[in-house]
């Protein structure tokens, strides 16, 4: 059992909180909650993370939302997966209306709907989707360029480090936005830092997901930004491989192997005699030498 200074213990004034929460008393269950947190430094113990819960609760009945913010804040370090953190922190940034925490409520709103109603409850999922849909809008509203693909890169990185592969689709459609708005806006002109990092992310997730017919037109743009990059080279290849396009996965493998973009490594140049090989086949055998 913790015990704080002169014998009282954290779950009998987290019950007396708790008490005083429901009798309405949001001010006294606060300050109820602060004695209790104010007398340990050990915040990672579970009954610690409850109270921190709690008085983010109180907070926000008090209009304290950056307070509720913090709690929450403080519980997700030491549990990542903790719904009613999730959910009160997204809260209290949509009744704080800080836009620059706005990333920060949106992304606690795409986690809880991907738990769906099972986590949160019908009527609490609805609240999310419509906090999540304000706070990404409002978000990204204005930005272009770089900054919005940067705001996007952060946006699907979330997404992947979730490691849930819905998540990676949800990625995959932050990636789209800004990409699209640099076909749209600026001609698909990718030179920007962090537009190539939207492109070699949307590469690798397009990849995980086996979208080979997809991959083409990202990796020519990228092979154009970089053309001495024999990896993107030899993707490509792959990707022609599995497209049947064998004649130009055959004379791009030919030209890495002469070294016409720069010395290949010796794993380099091993799949490119693979792919030599086979496509000489292919092409003389299957197609009969025809374009």
């Amino acid at each position: 059992m913790y015990r704080l200074r002169g014998g009282a213990d954290l779950e009998a004034l987290k019950q007396r909180g708790n008490s005083l929460f429901q009798q309405g008393k949001f001010a006294d269950a606060r300050k109820v909650y602060s004695e209790a947190l104010d007398s340990t430094a050990d915040h990672k113990a579970e009954v610690c993370q409850a109270i921190l819960r709690n008085r983010a609760a109180a907070c926000m009945k008090l209009g304290e939302y950056q307070d509720a913010i913090n709690d929450c804040t403080e519980v997700l370090l030491y549990d990542t997966k903790c719904t009613k953190a999730k959910l009160r922190r997204a809260l209290a940034v949509d009744k704080l209306n800080d836009k620059s925490l706005f990333p920060m409520g949106y992304r606690d709103c795409r986690e809880l709907l991907h738990e769906g109603e099972g986590g949160i409850g019908h009527d609490t999922l609805k609240e999310v989707k419509r906090i999540f849909n304000r706070l990404r809008n409002e978000a990204v509203a204005g930005l272009k360029d770089e900054d919005l693909c940067k705001q996007i890169y952060d946006d699907a990185a979330h997404c992947i480090n979730y490691r849930k592969l819905n998540l990676i689709d949800w990625a995959l459609e932050d990636l789209n936005i800004a990409l699209n708005w640099l076909d749209d806006n600026k001609d698909g002109d990718y030179n920007g830092t962090w537009a190539q990092k939207c492109l070699e992310m949307r590469l690798d997730i397009l990849k995980q997901l086996s979208q080979y017919d997809a991959l083409g037109p990202d990796l020519d743009k990228i092979i154009e930004l970089h053309p001495q990059n024999i990896t993107y080279r030899l993707m490509r290849c792959k990707n022609w491989e599995s497209c049947e396009r064998w004649k130009k996965c055959l004379v791009e493998a030919k030209a890495i192997s002469a070294q016409t973009y720069g010395k290949p490594s010796i794993d380099e140049l091993t799949e490119c005699e693979g792919y030599i090989k086979r496509m000489t086949f292919f092409v003389e055998k299957i197609m009969g030498g025809r374009a």
